[in-house]
């Protein structure tokens, strides 16, 4: 049987093990367990067996993520999750995402420092006084 080393809780030797988990489930003519091929997903040994090959072989804290699968698949898709690296498209996406936040974090930081831009302020604040200034005058010059 395939020798399945234990997978480091970083992941780091993610690609390792899982190909010497599906080498050795292979050998053990239950690969099928944690594909969604599988032809009898009620096989109680089977996927016992592969839930214990899988358990066996990971650390107690990533076991606890595990424990309440009942399915060897659904182990072994949380672990894939976990751990796989992201597709290119997924890094694209990721990619694009990250420029547009870029681009709108800058748009808004050029917007706050408008805010500290008084010279449109005084030219406001100047009118408005322009235009209390001839109402007064008009109310004045009504009342007498």
């Amino acid at each position: 049987m395939a020798e399945i080393p234990a997978l480091r809780m970083d992941g780091q030797n993610w690609p390792t093990w899982c190909a010497n988990l599906k080498e050795a489930l292979n050998e053990l003519g239950i690969s099928a367990s944690i594909s969604q091929t599988m032809p009898n997903p009620y096989n109680k040994q089977v996927n016992a067996l592969a839930k214990c090959t899988i358990a066996s072989t990971i650390p107690d804290s990533l076991f606890l993520r595990i424990l309440r699968f009942k399915s060897a698949y659904k182990c072994f898709e949380t672990l894939r999750n976990l751990f796989e690296k992201p597709t290119t498209t997924t890094a694209v996406q990721y990619e694009l995402r990250s420029d547009k936040y870029k681009q709108e974090a800058a748009y808004r930081l050029e917007m706050a420092t408008d805010v500290h831009d008084m010279s449109r302020c005084d030219k406001l604040r100047s009118d408005k006084y322009k235009q209390e200034a001839a109402y007064r005058l008009e109310m004045a010059t009504d009342g007498c």
